[in-house]
């Protein structure tokens, strides 16, 4: 996956509604099921991502995946699927919201 698709959804993911509010969806991978949930996005082809709120009631902790990174979205189960691991994620910008 080249860089600039990596900030774009994968049109067999992602490819329809883009109405569809992701906030709010929990947030899984495959080795570590639940890691968090989607605390925004955005879906500006080129500049696609979700913020995942992989924070506790201890700390907070919002990392910017990029929407090439999402393997599946569930509506009716209000999920998505991320391609990588906890570690690769927490490897991410962690960012607090205003400087997305």
């Amino acid at each position: 996956m080249t860089d600039e698709n990596l900030w774009s959804y994968r049109p067999d993911v992602y490819a329809g509604d883009r109405t569809l509010d992701l906030i709010g969806f929990d947030v899984e991978t495959p080795a570590d099921g639940k890691v968090g949930r989607v605390a925004e996005e955005s879906t500006v082809p080129g500049d696609s991502y979700v913020v995942v709120d992989m924070g506790s009631l201890i700390s907070q902790k919002k990392i910017k995946v990029p929407a090439g990174l999402v393997s599946r979205v569930d509506p009716g189960e209000r999920r998505i699927h991320l391609s990588v691991n906890r570690v690769e994620i927490e490897r991410g910008p962690v960012t607090n919201g205003s400087d997305v």
